[in-house]
Formats: structure tokens, sequence, C-alpha cells
């Protein structure tokens, strides 16, 4: 176990070790998410009482603005201080998610790979910790946020196996606190309900249906009222594009694809994916396709419903992303943003991982080759991505490239390569 923990942490400061030489994105949000007053007045008591209780252009993450606060208390605005900030989130974040997945795959029941549980959690806790998807929010500072809601959300999900195994008040209230905590992070955490009633499912809880919809009745309740405190918050942003209910529709399915896609094969990614059309515009043939292959797949996910850990693993994904996939109007310029994905990713290469596993049972070669070029092309593709968010010349230049050739295409979906 504490090998595979430390093998995770080297991996990751391998990985990302170039990134401590980057400077901020002064004209990539930088400017205005960590350079602003709250950061600047330090840690006094009336500024980290308007943290709490104000919004800040259209967002409410107080715990991130605390953690750049507490950063900037003690090194200033140095550039290296806060990526190494955000290379220990992230190296605490898969701890965390493997620690989870370990528990989780061990209190399956019948899991024919429970001997493997160490391995496949591994498995799936490596590729997902250099995947270049993950460049985004562990790169860009202002991205941070992805980082900080993640961890207490992580850490609820571990506490939730604990509490299933042996339940306490004590245990309940500290998983409302970590929801909480998550939500002060960023608004994503308000699934969290959602994910452990995944967790519910996998495990085959023996609890009545009744019984566990009213022990997460509190947690609804909080998820309401955050989800309401999100809306708001996003009166603050300015003007965004609105778009139609259909166009919303249309919206869901292609996202959904594409967050896939970005998965299992990432390529092209980059900085910004702009809407496909502007609200009075016309609609491209291929966003009528999409919404048909996502159908496609949820009748292929119920054909084999009998295989939990797929229906686990594709409905986690679905979860995560329920507040970005645009069925709800959310107030951004990008049809698609690689930070969402960041937890959502989690439930493919599960069932990557796992899968890989049992075929190591009767092809131990071929599967671990299978991870470790998987893994090769994973880790060089972050190594080489991360060196376009080194300042923001690099971020302007590129960004551009993306601007002209949305311009030039109308049909074009914003996938040129970098």
């Amino acid at each position: 176990m504490k090998l595979r923990v430390i093998s995770l942490m080297l991996v990751i400061l391998l990985v990302y070790i170039s990134i401590l030489r980057h400077h901020f994105l002064y004209q990539w949000d930088d400017q205005w998410v960590v350079f602003n007053p709250y950061t600047n007045a330090g840690l006094e008591w009336k500024n980290l009482w308007a943290v709490l209780t104000k919004f800040y252009h259209g967002q409410y993450a107080p715990f991130n603005e605390l953690n750049y606060i507490l950063i900037h208390s003690v090194f200033g605005y140095s550039p290296m201080a806060f990526h190494i900030a955000s290379i220990l989130w992230h190296v605490a974040n898969a701890v965390l998610l493997f620690l989870f997945l370990n528990r989780l795959l061990k209190m399956i029941p019948n899991n024919p790979l429970v001997e493997q549980s160490r391995n496949v959690a591994w498995v799936c806790t490596l590729l997902w910790a250099v995947h270049p998807v993950n460049v985004e929010p562990v790169a860009w500072i202002s991205a941070s946020k992805i980082l900080v809601y993640a961890f207490y959300y992580l850490a609820a999900m571990l506490l939730y196996l604990y509490y299933i195994e042996r339940p306490g008040i004590g245990k309940y209230i500290g998983l409302l606190a970590l929801f909480v905590a998550s939500f002060f992070g960023k608004e994503q955490a308000v699934v969290l309900p959602l994910a452990f009633l995944l967790v519910d499912y996998i495990i085959k809880r023996e609890e009545k249906i009744s019984y566990l919809l009213l022990e997460k009745a509190p947690f609804l309740i909080l998820a309401l009222f955050f989800g309401i405190v999100t809306i708001i918050s996003q009166g603050f942003g300015g003007n965004m594009p609105e778009y139609s209910l259909w166009q919303r529709l249309l919206f869901c399915g292609y996202t959904l694809y594409e967050y896939m896609v970005k998965t299992l094969l990432p390529m092209n990614l980059m900085y910004l994916y702009p809407f496909p059309t502007t609200p009075e515009g016309d609609m491209p043939f291929m966003m009528y396709v999409y919404p048909l292959m996502i159908a496609a797949a949820a009748y292929l996910v119920y054909v084999f419903r009998k295989e939990r850990i797929l229906v686990f693993g594709i409905l986690f994904f679905v979860v995560h992303l329920l507040v970005a996939i645009h069925f709800i109007s959310i107030s951004r310029f990008a049809i698609v943003a690689d930070r969402y994905n960041y937890l959502a990713m989690i439930g493919p290469l599960l069932v990557i991982a796992y899968y890989l596993c049992q075929w190591s049972q009767k092809n131990k070669l071929a599967a671990r080759a299978a991870v470790g070029l998987y893994f090769a092309y994973l880790c060089t593709y972050t190594v080489i991505y991360q060196q376009n968010w080194d300042n923001s010349e690099h971020v302007k230049r590129h960004y551009k490239e993306i601007v002209d050739a949305h311009q030039s295409s109308s049909d074009s979906l914003g996938n040129k390569k970098l």
C-alpha cells in the first residue's frame, strides 16, 4: 500500500515538475482571479468575512480564495509557490482517490477481482494522475478551485465508505461538513448526494430505498440551497450568450461525447472550445447526431447492465458532468472545458483499469503492455501540453489560432490541432 502511494506521489511530481518554472497567466484570468483585493488584504477577519459572504465576478469559491490568501501571506505573489500548491493539491487528491477506490472495490459483493482491488485502484489512479486533461486545473492557477473542491469531495467519498461500515452521528456530521467545504471550493460539488447513491448501488446496500433517500435528505436540501447560491452568483458575472432549451439539449449530447473522447483518447486539447454557433445562428448538422450517439451508448450500457462496474463507471462520469453539459444554462463562453472533467473521468478510467486487470488474469504480459503504452501516451502528452501553459504569450497565440479557425468555418466545432 505505502509503495503504491509513494509511486503515485513521485510520478505526479516528475510529470509536473516543469510547471514550477511557469509564470502567472496575466492575460488569462490570473490577473483578476489570483490578483484581487481579497488576496491582497490577507488574513484579516473583515477580509475573511467578505470572502465568505460576497460574490466575485460571478463566482463563489471562498475556500479557493482562502488558498490564495494563505499562499500570498507566506510567499507573496510567487508563481512557483502557487504552482507548488497546485501540485500538492493534485497529489493529495490522487492519494484520496486511491484509498477510496481500493476500499470501494473490496466492498462490492461477489467482486471477482476483490483480491486485485489494490491493483485496480492503483492503475485507475495512476492513469488519472497523469492524464493530460488534468493539465488545465493543475498548471493553470486560476483553475485551482477544481483541485480544492475535489480534495474535500474525495475525502467525503472515502468517509462515506467508513460511515456505511459503521454508521455514527460523528461521521454523518463530518460528511455534511465536507460537503459544505467542497462547495466552498467550487459549485460542482452539488452532485455529491448522487455520488453517494452510486456507491449505495454498486455495493448493494441492503437498506430500503426509503431509508437511503431519507439518509440523503439533508444533503439534497443542501444541494438545492447550493444550486440557488450558484444561480444567484452567476448573475454577477456579466452578460453571457443565452441559448434556447432545444439548443442546450443538443449541446448535452455533444459535451458528453467530447468529454468521453477526451477521457479515453485525449487529442487536440486546448484552452478554449467555442460554441459551434451563436444563439441566433444555424446549428451544425453533427450537433443532431451526437444525441443519437449518446442514446446508442446508453442502450449498450443497458444491455450490459449486469456489469455493475461498467454501469457505475458510466453513471459516475455523467453525474459529475451534470452541471457542465449546458442542460441548465451556465455562465460560460466555452461549450467544453477540460477542468470540468477532473472528477468525472474517474468513472471511465475505473472501467478501463478493472477490465485490464481482469484481462491480466488470462494474459498478464499483454495486459501490462497495454497499461504501459497507455500510461506512456498520457504522460508524454501531459509533459508536452503543459508547456503551452507557461505564460500569457503562449496562451494568446494559441487562443488566436482557435478563434481564427472557428470564425473561418461556420460548421467548425473548434477542434483545430495545436
